[in-house]
């Protein structure tokens, strides 16, 4: 019996100096982590003085970038405010695939640069933005490619409504014919300005 005593006595003190140290641990005397202060370095001065100067050579950047071709507005016929338009109905639903007879058998024309060349109907303009809004509305309904864009034409603004743009001009073509009969409108092929 002593002899289990002495055991269990044992077993406790082993237990109590194991644990000791993990449970009342004191506080550590260990240095805090601070971190090092990382500012940016003085801006380099440089010495432009003697710098040799750039050779005629190079190409200016504007040379080597697309020269846009101004369209004149003179031949337009594109009617402002038109009288007779109704907006209460929505046009014919846009057949536009590529499988499109007559525009499958054209080619991409290409400009002096090389760049493909696109075109924009513009069905009408007005004065306020609520009935173009309307009519672009109205096209994008039906699947057309349709937006509306300010523009200022002799001090006046306007607001243009477009479909496209396309790189054929016959997809452009065969969408004016209905939806000039459908409107009563004579609208206008354009070439695409950004």
């Amino acid at each position: 019996m002593i002899r289990q005593r002495l055991l269990g006595f044992l077993m406790l003190l082993a237990l109590v100096v194991v644990f000791w140290p993990i449970v009342f641990e004191p506080p550590s005397s260990e240095p805090v982590f601070v971190l090092p202060d990382y500012s940016m370095p003085p801006k380099p001065e440089v010495d432009m003085s003697d710098m040799a100067e750039a050779p005629r050579s190079l190409i200016a950047i504007d040379e080597r970038l697309p020269i846009r071709e101004i369209i004149a507005d003179s031949g337009v016929r594109v009617a402002v405010d038109p009288v007779d338009l109704v907006l209460d109905r929505s046009p014919p639903i846009a057949r536009d695939g590529p499988d499109q007879q007559s525009a499958s058998l054209s080619t991409t024309e290409l400009d002096e640069q090389g760049l493909p060349v696109a075109w924009e109907l513009e069905l009408a303009r007005f004065s306020f933005e609520n009935k173009a809004a309307q009519m672009t509305l109205l096209l994008q309904e039906s699947d057309y490619k349709a937006y509306s864009t300010p523009i200022t034409r002799n001090n006046r603004s306007f607001y243009s409504v477009r479909i496209g743009p396309k790189l054929q001009r016959e997809r452009l073509l065969d969408i004016k014919l209905s939806l000039d009969e459908f409107f009563g409108i004579d609208s206008s092929i354009r070439r695409f300005e950004p």
